[in-house]
């Protein structure tokens, strides 16, 4: 039995996915963690390439047992994205094909450098070299060199801030919310809603190019094409066939036509054989009309800021971090109730008296209970103390009252033990990213973005 996974399959996970990010049931998190080094030994302070996280149960754990703060995403904090292809003269795109299996593998279409989205419906004889500029929202474009251009949508200022990279640009159909109105939506999303009812009126079931797949030979003169389907006027003319060496290289329109959902092209006459050739039908809503799903937008895009150390501190400053990661629905500790609150702590901490000298990334010592752990923060002036135990530093349990160590110095009596603000190992992990260190510090932000691939 043979099966397939569309890619209608998995745009839609995608949606999904993001819809539950938008969702007032749901609480969706981007954490960091990580402030010891990649090493497998507990002295050693030297970092080794970040290994590649593996689909287990262990390395969830793993990746809780070293987080340290995590913060909520909200509907604005995420979106579809597509890989990115920008328009440079002299490349050869790659036109729309609704029999292409592999289109969306594809440079089928293009950012400009004026942060426009175009289509490729049709390429020219040769390379492009003119970009396209104009913003027609009914009907493709052609330009001198040959190409066919659908205009799709300009690129949101405060989605390029957000969501461009140098291999993904956000895209987005916009769509009226349930019981408003057009005027619920902000300018730039009322323009680009114009231009797709625009788009799906004025192209869908329009035939815009013929796929040659058998020239065929010997024709003496230009064959008759006729389409035939369920739509109508869809016309070629003997003008717009090109023979080459008495075979057929291409076929144009005369007239696109309209409501074809399915056509035949017939090729008789011209005195030569075995030429064949398959008209390209659009997207259900035509070209433009529903951009995530015509470009194939099975990507997904977390973008969050961590802004100091925001959170009243839960993101601690002057460390580093070495993981990213995406947790839903994580429980506010000690319940089993959902967390709504904007930043959560992940760490666990002391409060210390007759303290001095701990620096961060050092191991501690309980002098009694021999616990182990790894210094995530000091704050000399209030004797806090945040930590985070692994394998390497083990599952001790430190004491109230006994004295703490460092290896490299530093040393501390705990008066009280306090608890992380997140239910450890709650929710559901849905993304781990490692990577080299990434230094945090007081005056910076880190502009986190996570690409999901469905």
């Amino acid at each position: 039995m043979a099966a397939i996974v569309t890619n209608k399959f998995r745009v839609n996970n995608a949606a999904k996915f993001k819809q539950s990010i938008t969702d007032a049931a749901n609480s969706v998190y981007v954490a960091i963690g990580k402030s010891d080094a990649w090493s497998d030994s507990l002295i050693d302070f030297t970092d080794a390439d970040a290994p590649t996280p593996q689909d287990q149960q262990k390395d969830e754990r793993n990746f809780y047992n070293d987080m340290m703060a995590m913060k909520l995403l909200t509907a604005g904090d995420v979106t579809h994205v597509i890989p990115r292809y920008n328009w440079v003269s002299g490349n050869a795109y790659t036109a729309w094909d609704d029999r292409d299996s592999d289109i969306y593998d594809k440079a089928f279409y293009v950012i400009t450098d004026e942060f426009k989205v175009y289509k490729c419906i049709a390429t020219g004889p040769g390379a492009s070299v003119i970009q396209p500029t104009q913003t027609n929202i009914n009907e493709p474009v052609a330009e001198s060199d040959g190409f066919l251009w659908k205009f799709m949508f300009t690129t949101q200022a405060a989605d390029a801030d957000r969501f461009v990279t140098n291999n993904f640009i956000p895209v987005k159909t916009v769509v009226i919310p349930a019981g408003g109105s057009v005027g619920d939506l902000t300018t730039d999303d009322q323009t680009q809603y114009s231009g797709q009812l625009a788009a799906e009126v004025g192209t869908n079931g329009a035939i815009y190019h013929i796929q040659v797949t058998n020239g065929g030979s010997g024709f003496t003169s230009k064959p008759t094409i006729t389409i035939d389907g369920d739509g109508t006027g869809a016309v070629v003319n003997a003008g717009d066939i090109t023979l080459t060496s008495q075979s057929i290289t291409s076929i144009k329109l005369t007239s696109f036509g309209q409501d074809y959902s399915n056509a035949v092209v017939n090729i008789t006459g011209g005195g030569g054989i075995g030429a064949t050739a398959y008209a390209v039908l659009t997207p259900d809503l035509g070209h433009g009309g529903d951009p995530v799903a015509e470009l194939g937008a099975f990507f997904v895009t977390v973008n969050s800021k961590l802004d100091g150390d925001e959170g009243n501190g839960d993101f601690v400053v002057d460390n580093d971090f070495r993981q990213v990661g995406v947790v839903m629905n994580p429980f506010t500790y000690g319940t089993t109730s959902i967390s709504t609150s904007g930043t959560l702590g992940a760490l666990s901490s002391f409060t210390l008296s007759g303290h001095s000298g701990f620096t961060e990334d050092d191991y501690i010592t309980g002098t009694t209970s021999s616990a182990i752990a790894y210094i995530d923060a000091y704050d000399n002036a209030t004797g806090e103390l945040k930590y985070h135990q692994n394998d390497k530093t083990g599952y001790g349990v430190f004491e109230v009252s006994e004295t703490i160590t460092g290896s490299l110095g530093g040393t501390g009596t705990i008066n009280t033990l306090n608890n992380p603000e997140v239910e450890r190992f709650s929710g559901q992990v849905l993304f781990i990213e490692s990577r080299a260190p990434i230094n945090r510090a007081a005056t910076q932000i880190e502009d986190i973005k996570v690409i999901i691939e469905f």
